[in-house]
């Protein structure tokens, strides 16, 4: 018991628990910030909305070059045509992703008992709508 007094094995129980504790709250904040990036990646309306994106991309692009007023007047033009393409491009995919998706859905729904078969046309009918809502805007 003594032994436990000694000012060197307090210090390294101190350390410990205060590296333990500091090893906690970073396993934390990272589990909260990824949480966060996975959030706002799949919540994406407000921010593919076209002017939304134009004023992000007109704000970066002034900042980054130092643009003065007139440059960013002429330049709106050609990012309101690029992130239109973008746009169009984003919705082509996800519709090929979505028929990917459905394709080999499909194909191990052949497998599944009619329990599971329900399970998987329900989370199937979840991410065509998930879909629909990201191509309505």
């Amino acid at each position: 018991m003594d032994s436990l007094k000694s000012p060197r094995i307090v210090t390294i129980l101190v350390l410990g628990t205060v590296f333990a504790l500091g090893l906690l709250t970073g396993l934390s904040l990272n589990a909260c910030l990824q949480k966060q990036r996975f959030d706002s990646l799949t919540n994406l309306d407000a921010e593919l909305k076209p002017a939304v994106l134009e004023e992000h991309a007109v704000q970066k692009l002034q900042t980054a070059f130092d643009l003065n007023a007139e440059q960013v007047n002429k330049i709106r033009p050609i990012l309101s045509t690029g992130i239109a393409e973008v746009i169009q491009l984003r919705k082509e995919s996800l519709r090929k992703i979505s028929a990917c998706r459905t394709k080999f859905l499909d194909q191990i729904a052949t497998y599944l008992n009619p329990e599971q078969q329900e399970k998987i046309h329900k989370f199937q009918r979840k991410k065509d709508a998930e879909l629909q809502k990201q191509l309505e805007y």
